[in-house]
This record gives C-alpha cells, sequence and structure tokens, in this order.
C-alpha cells in the first residue's frame, strides 16, 4: 500500500493518525466508510444539500488517503456525487475516480462509472472521456468500456473516432459486445455519419 500521504479532514486527524500508526489502515477506512453513511443520513435536511456535497467529497477523499483500494466506498461516493438529487455534483464524482484510478488503474468498475456519467452528463463528457480514452490503451480494456467511449464519441459527433473504437470490438471474445459493435457500425453507414470503415 502506498505511503499515508497527509489526513484529509481535520476533524477525524486523531482518528486517522491512530489508524496509521497502528498499521490498521484498511480499518481505518471502513470506519470512515460507516461515518460517511451515518453523515450522510442525517445530512438530508432542508437547506443541507449544498454542505452534503463538500462534506461527501471529503469523505471519498478520506477514504482513498487511507486505503487507495477501498473501491466500494469510492464507488458509493462517486454515485451520490454523480447522480443524487439536489446533490449533482459530476465534477467531483469524476476528479474522485480520477484520483482513485491513479492508484487502482486495473479496476474497471471505476471507468464504468465515469462513462456513466459522461454518457447522462453531456456537460461533463469531456472529462469522462479522457478517463476512458487511456483505458482503451490496455489490451485487457473490456469491451463494455470501449462501447461506453465509442458511444459517448458517436453522441458527440465524432463518428471517426467512434468508429474507429466499435471496428476494435468486432473480434472481441464477448461476442455480445461484438455483435453490438457490428450494428452500431452498419448503422452508422447507414446514416452516412462514416462510410466504408467496417472491412468485416
Amino acid at each position: 500500500m502506498p505511503a499515508f500521504g497527509h489526513t484529509v479532514s481535520p476533524r477525524y486527524a486523531p482518528q486517522d493518525a491512530g489508524a496509521v500508526v497502528l498499521g490498521a489502515r484498511q480499518a481505518g477506512a471502513a470506519l470512515a466508510f460507516i461515518q460517511t453513511l451515518q453523515y450522510f443520513g442525517g445530512a438530508e435536511t432542508p437547506g443541507e444539500e449544498g454542505l452534503a456535497s463538500p462534506r461527501l467529497w471529503e469523505y471519498g477523499q478520506r477514504m482513498l488517503s487511507l486505503n487507495p483500494y477501498y473501491r466500494y466506498g469510492v464507488l458509493y461516493v462517486a454515485g451520490f456525487l454523480a447522480f443524487n438529487n439536489p446533490i449533482n455534483r459530476p465534477e467531483q464524482a469524476l476528479a474522485l475516480i480520477a484520483q482513485a484510478v491513479k492508484g487502482d488503474p486495473k479496476f474497471w468498475r471505476y471507468k464504468m462509472v465515469a462513462g456513466a456519467i459522461g454518457y447522462t452528463q453531456a456537460e461533463r463528457s469531456e472529462e469522462a472521456v479522457a478517463l476512458l480514452e487511456e483505458s482503451v490503451k490496455d489490451p485487457e480494456c473490456p469491451s463494455m468500456i470501449k462501447s461506453i467511449l465509442a458511444g459517448i464519441h458517436r453522441k458527440a459527433g465524432r463518428y471517426g473516432r467512434a468508429a474507429e473504437i466499435y471496428e476494435s470490438i468486432l473480434d472481441a471474445r464477448d461476442k455480445e459486445y461484438a455483435e453490438r459493435a457490428r450494428k452500431n457500425l452498419e448503422e452508422m453507414m447507414v446514416l452516412g455519419e462514416i462510410r466504408g470503415r467496417m472491412n468485416q
């Protein structure tokens, strides 16, 4: 596990420092997640939405500082920040995911959440694309991630890049995604979005 950087939350500094000193960073991150749930459960009162957002962001960073591999907590906080009205802070969710990806780049579910944010929140799509484009460079990148990225590019009118990614899925072991990619390419040709790109 990477070295502990700094205490994110002054309020919990003694508790987090104790977890580090005792070599119990995983347990500390789990306790931080429980405190996140307790906080959010008590923050859903009128006028508290704005406060809930920065606190959730802080709790997410705190979990990562204690345990960079605390995936469930990161996904939970990112999901709430991005998709829970009235909080609606997709930029914070993407920033938290980007931070998590640095320490845990092979965990594909982070990229799936980023893709979902980019697909449903047009104003954040470019941030999601940056994360997903890094993912598709990996030969082990799942077809699902590629399909999400191709869909975002197509939605944005970047048909050439969308077609390139769909073509890279045609030989995928996952035949469902390969067939879906083929159908998307055929549809793009019929609609005139691309011409003569599909070579299989």
